[in-house]
């Protein structure tokens, strides 16, 4: 299993150096954060003055290694040709074509241990992202890459995503497409939710809709987010929403060569079924999903990160004939990481 990896990104070519954090202090802060789960990280030191350390658990490693040298732009390719990147955040992509220096932290399964099921998984992601977090908050970044969803992120902004116990938002990758049409002046716009197979096995498309592409890419973390809690994928033609909501229906895909476990197929419909439309949500509920649609704003994923919390205590799955609608137990896809050679 390859290591899941973040890279911090610095301009000045000396920061690294200048910035060597205490190991000590930072394993006790990761141990702290909140998106760490399970045992302890225990820390084993490298030689004096070494820009490497390693930290372990009894199913972990974790290695972080200082980079006086810009790490190779070929790692960052995926990100480089975003139009995430190229249109709605180019400074995030200039700071990569621009840094000089990083530390890349990887945090891998040990050898010898059974097959790394979901929950094994997820405590990964979650210590990787704790790790990158908190030395971030140490050695103080321009820009993080974190590789498991190929995003990009200020560094400021990474440590707000990374505080939440369960951050989606930075698991999930909006991956904003068009078809073309216009509907009342707007394009539709669809999202490609980068990272859900990591976390539910298959792949989640929310299809072009002319409504703002944050609601779109909220409806595919709550979606996530439902899936997860309930533990099975939903039914064909499944309908869930909240009341103030158009209901969502979903379909069942195929695989393809890009995504061969399949791929869930989010729509929204404008009208509910008389039967399998969405089931209504209690009164005192009205005051959070209107709290939810003045956060969203198109600028910033932190507000993506609040609402979506919001909107996951909203959502309800409404089917004719099974609640939840749920057939399918949750498997669920690995990631196929950068290596450290690749960057």
């Amino acid at each position: 299993m390859q290591p899941l990896q973040a890279a911090l990104l610095f301009d000045d070519p000396g920061a690294p150096g200048q910035r060597v954090p205490d190991w000590d202090l930072l394993a006790e802060a990761v141990n702290l954060h909140p998106a760490h789960v399970g045992p302890e990280l225990a820390l084993h030191h490298g030689p004096p003055g070494s820009f490497e350390a390693r930290l372990t658990t009894s199913e972990l490693t974790a290695r972080v290694v200082l980079h006086d040298t810009p790490l190779p732009l070929p790692g960052f390719a995926t990100e480089l040709g975003h139009a995430l990147y190229t249109r709605l955040r180019p400074e995030l992509a200039a700071q990569v074509r621009a840094h000089r220096a990083a530390a890349l932290v990887e945090v891998a399964r040990r050898d010898g241990l059974p097959p790394e099921d979901q929950a094994a998984f997820d405590r990964r992601l979650l210590v990787t992202a704790a790790l990158a977090a908190t030395l971030t908050r140490a050695m103080g970044p321009g820009t993080v890459h974190w590789a498991q969803s190929h995003q990009l992120f200020l560094g400021a902004e990474f440590i707000g995503l990374a505080a939440d116990p369960f951050p989606l938002a930075l698991f999930v990758q909006p991956g904003f497409f068009s078809d073309g049409r216009r509907v009342n002046g707007s394009y539709a716009t669809g999202v490609e939710a980068l990272g859900a197979a990591h976390l539910i096995g298959q792949h989640v498309r929310f299809e072009p809709h002319p409504q703002d592409m944050q609601q779109s890419y909220l409806a595919v973390l709550t979606f996530v987010d439902a899936c997860r809690y309930a533990g099975r994928l939903p039914r064909n033609r499944a309908i869930f929403g909240a009341e103030g909501a158009p209901p969502i229906e979903v379909s069942l895909q195929p695989g393809t060569a890009a995504h061969p476990a399949g791929i869930i197929s989010l729509r929204q419909r404008e009208v509910a079924r008389a039967r399998g439309g969405p089931a209504s949500i209690r009164p005192g509920d009205r005051v959070p999903w209107q709290r939810l649609r003045e956060l969203v704003r198109l600028d910033t994923l932190q507000a993506a990160l609040i609402a979506v919390v919001v909107l996951a205590q909203l959502v309800l799955f409404a089917v004719w004939d099974m609640p939840f609608g749920l057939s399918a137990p949750l498997v669920t896809a690995r990631p196929e990481m950068s290596t450290p050679d690749d960057f």
